[in-house]
């Protein structure tokens, strides 16, 4: 209700007339509200009408050359979503003097099957990564190719359906770790530490491939036993570091201070611990 209330003197106040024969008398307005019907709100048909600019080549001012494929696109989308591939495109089919510059050959693109690269550009189009286009082979090849392109948002999204779909096993757990890591891809070298940890005991004494491929990479051996001495023994030493908060909650809180949430966890929590600082030292300046 509105919450304006009269005196409780003014209504007892004869002269106000407010009481009929000593009572009061309240009007109520009641307005019955039909139940709740779903109605039809038309989207927004911007997203989709990006999306049909693949399908147009006619609008296209680009041209990529994929595993001898001729991919079309347009350089104000490339721009805005992917500027290392707009980078490409400098020089190319620009205008000069009123004139169209004659370097006008497709751009080669090299070392990126046809079908990754038409899913890169979907990305960059706006739209999803089809869950059932990534498997083992093509989730690998996609975080490469986000990688070398420089589409950060594509990575992380194909390295979470890897980490909800991807089954390991003793013999491709050791290539999943390094290359996880290779890729900066920690959600995905959480999750497979976490299979190793769960495992330790029959890993750690196991004279096979994976301890062999492992013991190539001193600093990865080593961040593993760290690890496993953390979850083994419950080991609090880290909590303020934030070495022990899970990548997703690291790149939430990165994404909630509007910061980049792409990189290694150490560099996720370098760059939360840098913001923390910073807003400590803001505060104690004011």
């Amino acid at each position: 209700g509105i919450p304006k209330f009269i005196k409780r003197s003014m209504i007892l106040n004869k002269e106000n007339n407010i009481l009929v024969d000593g009572a009061l008398l309240v009007d109520v307005l009641m307005q019955i509200l039909p139940d709740a019907v779903s109605l039809y709100v038309p989207t927004n048909p911007l997203g989709a009408n990006i999306l049909k600019l693949l399908e147009n080549d006619e609008k296209a001012d680009v041209w990529f050359n994929v595993e001898n494929t001729i991919v079309h696109a347009h350089k104000f989308i490339l721009d805005l979503n992917a500027p290392l591939l707009f980078d490409f495109c400098k020089g190319h089919n620009e205008e000069e003097d009123g004139n169209k510059n004659s370097n006008t050959e497709p751009i080669p693109i090299d070392d990126i099957k046809l079908g990754i690269f038409r899913i890169i550009l979907r990305y960059v189009y706006g739209g999803d990564v089809p869950p059932d286009s990534i498997n083992n082979d093509t989730g690998s090849d996609l975080i490469m190719a986000a990688n070398r392109l420089d589409v950060p948002g594509l990575k992380l999204a194909v390295e979470m359906t890897l980490v909800k779909s991807l089954t390991l096993t003793r013999a491709s757990v050791a290539d999943w770790l390094m290359f996880a890591d290779a890729r900066d891809c920690p959600l995905l070298k959480e999750y497979v530490t976490s299979y190793i940890v769960a495992r330790a005991t029959d890993f750690m004494f196991m004279n096979s491939e994976w301890t062999k491929k492992l013991s190539e990479s001193p600093w990865l051996m080593h961040e593993l036993m760290l690890e496993i001495s953390m979850r083994l023994n419950n080991d609090s030493r880290f909590d303020s570091t934030g070495r022990n908060m899970s990548v997703s909650e690291l790149r939430t809180k990165l994404h909630e201070k509007g910061l980049d949430v792409d990189g290694s966890k150490t560099t996720l929590i370098s760059r939360l611990q840098g913001s923390n600082k910073r807003q400590k030292t803001d505060r104690n300046s004011i």
